[in-house]
């Protein structure tokens, strides 16, 4: 993934953005996490409880490391690409990592969005990041990646459905 090639608009956008804004506001980028982007390629979209996806994981492993690899690289170069544009903080959307149980998210979620981080962080240590996992409650603990420097600005977030 080229961003500045492929989306010129994004960090064009992102650019004006934060020349309009000043220090009035803050620019805020955004990405899709791998097993959400991924679940959309293999799905076709939305789902019901993602079967595809996760057979792919757990039947066709090397498949499915290979594919979120992939999505891991570009979405490393998505979230540098927005920082250096002008977003300030970049929120990274795991919507449908509560699809797995703990033990399974460990291994199929959680070292694709360490890797995000861990590399991020590395030329860019204060844009702060937001996860944000909707209806991951039981994995809150396992969202914090726990290898990595988190700034005090950096944040996790859950969104749980209460009815």
């Amino acid at each position: 993934l080229e961003p500045e090639k492929s989306v010129p608009f994004v960090g064009e956008a992102l650019g004006l953005l934060r020349q309009e804004v000043g220090n009035n506001a803050t620019v805020l980028g955004f990405v899709g996490a791998p097993f959400t982007l991924a679940s959309y390629i293999v799905e076709g979209g939305t789902s019901t409880h993602y079967k595809v996806i996760k057979k792919m994981a757990f039947d066709e492993p090397q498949i499915y490391e290979a594919l979120l690899n992939s999505i891991t690289d570009s979405v490393v170069e998505y979230v540098k690409y927005q920082a250096d544009s002008g977003a300030q903080v970049i929120q990274i959307f795991d919507s449908w990592a509560s699809e797995f149980c703990p033990s399974d998210f460990d291994k199929y979620c959680l070292p694709y969005l360490t890797r995000i981080v861990t590399e991020v962080k590395a030329t860019h240590p204060d844009v702060p990041l937001i996860l944000y996992s909707s209806g991951s409650g039981g994995l809150l603990e396992r969202l914090k990646v726990r290898s990595v420097h988190w700034s005090p600005y950096d944040r996790v977030g859950v969104v749980n459905a209460v009815s």
